[in-house]
């Protein structure tokens, strides 16, 4: 539990950095990412929710070399697919080509802005007590370094060669990846396709 507290704190810590980025710098990034021309538009839509189809949603991934977040996506989509939401909602369609797609995952994370931290939390410690010739307990500090980078992940809508944002966040994340890394965008993709007009 306090593993998880501390978790938590961090994070919340984490998510006040700014990353003293213009919106123009962040378009540019971003266009980079995903490999499309200076000419392609990228812009928030004006209508940011899904259209209901009888036809599957198809689904780009780009989440550069991330090969476990990608791994992620491709798991939760599979259990989307296998679950009553697919019936319900619609079932997605993973394409390897970013002109197929119908919906891009996009995450990036900014590697050279990494930070790393130090930090202490209570500990219980085991030491020989010289005075009473016997190993005991008791409170120490136990200290641990940690990195954090920052990360941007979108739910994007092709229009022909441009994109409308759907859902946008950034903020601080822990160097690497996990099982759960980019869980917070397929979140925000649900929420979407729960949400479908």
């Amino acid at each position: 539990m306090k593993k998880l507290f501390f978790l938590i704190s961090v994070l919340l810590l984490c998510s006040y950095v700014t990353f003293a980025q213009t919106p123009a710098e962040e378009i540019k990034r971003l266009q980079e990412f995903l490999g499309v021309s200076e000419q392609t538009k990228i812009k928030p839509a004006t209508n940011p929710t899904l259209q209901t189809s009888d036809k599957p949603l198809k689904v780009h991934i780009a989440m550069g070399l991330d090969m476990q977040v990608r791994d992620n996506f491709l798991r939760w989509i599979e259990k989307w697919n296998k679950s009553g939401d697919a019936k319900k909602y619609g079932s997605l369609e993973v394409v390897s080509e970013i002109s197929e797609a119908d919906i891009v995952l996009a995450r990036y994370t900014l590697n050279e802005s990494v930070r790393t931290e130090t930090a202490s939390r209570p500990s219980v410690g085991t030491v020989y007590d010289p005075a009473s010739n016997k190993v005991i307990s008791r409170p120490t500090q136990q200290t641990y370094s940690y990195s954090t980078v920052p990360v941007f992940a979108y739910v994007l809508r092709r229009n022909n060669t441009d994109f409308e944002i759907l859902s946008r966040y950034n903020d601080s994340t822990f160097l690497g990846e996990y099982k759960n890394t980019g869980e917070l965008l397929w979140d925000n993709f649900k929420k979407l396709l729960k949400n479908k007009k």
